[in-house]
């Protein structure tokens, strides 16, 4: 193999990397994209899980306070209607109070899983960025080398089939009625 088919293997192959690098940053970007909706979703819940964290501190309030109501009109009246009143009201009341805490409990787990996801969604966000610093010195490194073969520029492409089926190349995928022989692939 001479020195100007290496060379331009080599441009070939850089091509190709540099191609699949671009590939490559396009998804990372949309993925942080994705990540960051992900994350804005998040938080938003996780506020209106507060809100509905604080309407249950304040509907237990609101409990003590109508069953120190009842309890006063219960001893005001004398009548038993009136108490028996009462108490039907002081259980429902326990009946939504335990309602509430159940609810309550229910938004405290959401809470942790958003917290835990939250979580999750940064620590794929900081490999993502640490993705991002590889591929880009890996890219560097490259240039650096072929910048570094002398007289690369110098030579001549008198060929340009390579280059046009380097165009065309398809990351290797081969289609079923391709008959390609072993010979072909090394001329």
């Amino acid at each position: 193999m001479s020195t100007v088919e290496s060379v331009q293997r080599i441009e070939l192959r850089v091509k190709r990397a540099a191609a699949l690098i671009a590939l490559q940053r396009t998804q990372l970007e949309e993925q942080k994209t994705l990540i960051e909706t992900m994350q804005e979703q998040s938080e938003a819940q996780a506020r209106e899980l507060e809100s509905m964290r604080a309407n249950a501190v304040d509907a237990e309030a609101l409990r003590q306070q109508l069953e120190q109501e009842i309890l006063l009109k219960s001893q005001e009246s004398e009548k038993a209607a009136a108490a028996q009143e009462a108490q039907q009201e002081i259980e429902a009341l326990k009946a939504r109070i335990a309602e509430l805490e159940e609810n309550a409990s229910a938004i405290q787990k959401e809470l942790e899983l958003v917290q835990m996801h939250n979580s999750e969604l940064q620590q794929y966000a900081d490999t993502y960025k640490e993705d991002v610093k590889l591929i880009e010195e890996s890219v560097a490194r490259s240039i650096e080398t072929l910048d570094s073969i002398e007289g690369l520029d110098d030579i001549a492409l008198e060929d340009a089939k390579e280059l046009d089926d380097a165009e065309i190349f398809d990351g290797g995928e081969v289609q079923a009625d391709l008959d390609i022989k072993e010979e072909d692939l090394f001329v």
